[in-house]
């Protein structure tokens, strides 16, 4: 039997085990996540960073500050949910009495979620977190990061590319 980082069995046959498990196990990703998404009232805005940047760091603060301002406009802010700059997202949308939504990621050697959420979902699979985070949002802002960072940025202009999201 073969496993994924999450212990979910990806081959093998019968009893509800491989690729319809994992499939399933993905879907259940989706519908939570997208129930998530539906309980977001207003617009949204999605932010993405670095996990490891620091309070003291000028892209926490600038990065707090633009989810103030986009709070203070009505819209709500979604991030991976983790420390960092997502937290640093999600505590400028609560100083901002905005909606602060969180979509985390189970993963081995990473942080929980922060404590200025909402609403939050931590998803097992990297491909319904990033659908669910694009398609609820209207608008993208993307600080410094690294390549979890980069892979959202570019996931979303090329979603509007190919016309999956306006």
């Amino acid at each position: 039997m073969l496993q994924d980082r999450q212990g979910d069995e990806v081959s093998g046959s019968g009893g509800g085990g491989g690729v319809g498990r994992y499939s399933d196990c993905i879907g259940c990703g989706f519908r939570k996540g997208c129930g998530m998404g539906a309980r977001m009232d207003r617009a949204v805005v999605s932010s993405c960073g670095s996990g490891r940047t620091r309070e003291t760091s000028k892209w926490y603060v600038a990065a707090m500050d633009i989810a103030e301002g986009f709070a203070k406009e009505g819209f709500a802010v979604v991030t991976g949910g983790g420390p960092g700059i997502m937290e640093a997202a999600n505590r400028g949308a609560q100083r901002g009495d905005g909606l602060s939504v969180g979509f985390g990621i189970t993963l081995p050697h990473e942080q929980g979620m922060n404590d200025y959420l909402d609403i939050s979902y931590v998803f097992k699979h990297f491909y319904a977190r990033k659908v669910c985070f694009v398609k609820s949002s209207e608008g993208f802002v993307a600080l410094a990061g690294g390549l979890g960072t980069e892979d959202e940025r570019f996931a979303w202009p090329t979603r509007i590319q190919t016309d999956k999201i306006e």
